[in-house]
């Protein structure tokens, strides 16, 4: 044999060794890689469950936060913070509590709830009002934008009387709210709201027997806080 044929054979060798090496070498990479295409699918399921876990559990506090509302805040018509008789006017120690613990616990709650309405509602007793003739179906809103007095509206019954008792509550959390308010979920005009219940509910939230005798116990301001909904239209 020739010492040119045993170089060629030689060569030949060596490049059949490594041409196999190349050949192991991109086998070991595609099973490395057909290994980590099997892993990431099972590590990408493992982080869907986790994300989705976490999702529920962030939407269940969020639901469970939207359904719950802070206690009602009684004013009582007794003692200290009474209106006088058959007025809506405030006194100085009802002005005081209004601008320093109501609207102190209002910004709590707004902080701390998932509210943005505070619902007023005046109630009284059974007592008649008098004789007197009711001006609110042609003062009420020019009272209510702030363009009357509350003074000047006349109570012609409990329901006018609960009306303008709710309605001078809620003027002067709207002036204190409007002066300064820390609250961005809460609109001084838009987020007050004054109702009457009238004689019609006891402070147990029984509807209450004819009773025309007074009592200072069914006399008093209801605060309650909500949120407003999405509404729809009876068909």
């Amino acid at each position: 044999m020739k010492i040119s044929q045993l170089k060629y054979a030689e060569l030949f060798t060596l490049l059949a060794f490594i041409f196999l090496l190349i050949i192991f070498s991109i086998q070991g990479s595609l099973t490395e890689e057909n290994a980590l295409a099997k892993e990431n699918p099972q590590e990408l399921k493992e982080e869907i469950a986790k994300l989705t876990k976490e999702n529920d559990e962030l939407t269940a506090k969020l639901e469970e936060r939207e359904n719950e509302f802070p206690p009602n805040i009684i004013i009582e018509g007794a003692g200290k913070y009474a209106f006088p008789s058959g007025s809506g006017g405030l006194t100085t120690n009802l002005k005081n509590f209004i601008a320093t613990d109501l609207a102190k616990k209002i910004e709590e709650n707004f902080n701390k709830y998932d509210i943005d309405t505070v619902v007023v509602v005046g109630h009284t007793d059974g007592q008649s009002v008098g004789n007197r003739v009711s001006n609110l179906d042609k003062t009420l809103e020019k009272s209510a934008t702030g363009n009357l007095p509350i003074s000047k509206l006349t109570p012609g019954s409990n329901a006018d009387l609960g009306l303008i008792r709710a309605l001078a509550v809620v003027k002067e959390l709207q002036r204190i709210f409007a002066d300064n308010n820390p609250v961005e979920t809460l609109d001084a005009q838009k987020s007050f709201r004054a109702y009457s219940a009238g004689q019609l509910t006891l402070p147990n939230g029984t509807f209450a027997e004819p009773n025309p005798k007074p009592d200072a116990q069914r006399r008093r301001i209801e605060i309650r806080f909500t949120k407003t909904r999405k509404t729809t239209t009876a068909e």
